[in-house]
């Protein structure tokens, strides 16, 4: 699993100079935008009317959708994984969806015809839009579904703002984690984190994607597949104020390294006080300090 230290957007504001990204080793990466055909020999396709294509990748226009769980080489004894989808959205949609599944029976598939056993995280109704600088925007619902003994529960839902959608693309990644035995399901939506809650209904199943109702142009154009990274990377060390102004103080950060072998350290999250910042006002002063996430 990636690891974080902690706040969101307002990191990268703050400490520009910090790549925020890294390329993670992941164990198993299928670029649908290059395929020509669905490898059916890591995947189990389920539904009707799923393609591929060279601009939105995996798609499919039907209502009720297709997905795509993995079959290939087990992933992690504890069925503790990462789950990474990059979306292509060119075009606002009602009705679409874009989903990740976690602990997925082979048979599942999310829609009204459900089936299977599993959780989905699913991002919907993509309304583009462009800010003041004339850079695209992506907003959207998300919702984490949960199928078990044949009934379907919406147990998360909630808006996504407008937030930048470079090269109409949108980074959602989904893990299933159980670091200090906390059955967490998280979500990273281009690095935004999300906690989605804890649950033990579902012990085992494979990641696996699916997509419903896509407009032309809209799809998932790659997924990526990686154990749980259990060990966190080394603590952050102290920041150096480099410039204070009026409205925001400008802090750089020496180096983090994660372990050997680990998937790298995907994003800085600062917190105040221990609190996560959320804004600050003229003429306080506080203690700053990085926290390590699982």
């Amino acid at each position: 699993m990636t690891r974080t230290f902690g706040a969101f957007q307002l990191a990268a504001l703050l400490f520009p100079s910090v790549a925020l990204a890294q390329q993670f080793p992941y164990q198993y990466t299928d670029t649908f935008s290059s395929d020509s055909i669905i490898d059916n020999v890591h995947w189990k396709p389920n539904g009707a009317g799923l393609s591929l294509n060279t601009t939105a990748g995996l798609t499919t226009t039907d209502a009720n959708g297709g997905s795509l769980i993995y079959q290939g080489q087990q992933l992690d004894n504890s069925y503790e994984y990462e789950v990474k989808a990059v979306l292509k959205l060119t075009q606002s949609a009602s009705n679409d969806a874009y989903g990740l599944y976690l602990r997925a029976s082979q048979d599942a598939l999310n829609t009204t015809a459900a089936s299977g056993t599993y959780y989905a995280l699913e991002i919907q109704d993509v309304q583009l839009g462009t800010d003041s600088q004339g850079n695209t925007t992506c907003a959207a619902t998300y919702v984490l579904w949960e199928r078990v003994n044949g009934t379907v529960h919406q147990t998360n839902t909630a808006q996504l703002r407008p937030m930048l959608c470079n090269d109409h693309t949108m980074t959602v990644r989904l893990v299933y984690t159980n670091n200090n035995n906390a059955h967490m399901i998280v979500a990273y939506i281009d690095d935004n984190e999300f906690f989605l809650g804890s649950n033990t209904d579902i012990s085992m199943g494979q990641p696996g994607v699916g997509v419903r109702n896509a407009p032309a142009g809209n799809g998932i154009v790659s997924v990526s597949l990686c154990n749980l990274d259990r060990v966190l990377p080394s603590m952050v060390s102290n920041p150096l104020i480099s410039s204070v102004f009026p409205d925001h103080i400008d802090l750089k950060f020496g180096g983090e390294v994660d372990n050997s072998g680990g998937v790298g350290v995907a994003f800085l999250l600062l917190y105040r006080n221990g609190t996560p910042i959320v804004g600050t006002a003229p003429g306080h002063w506080h203690i700053y300090g990085p926290r390590r996430h699982p």
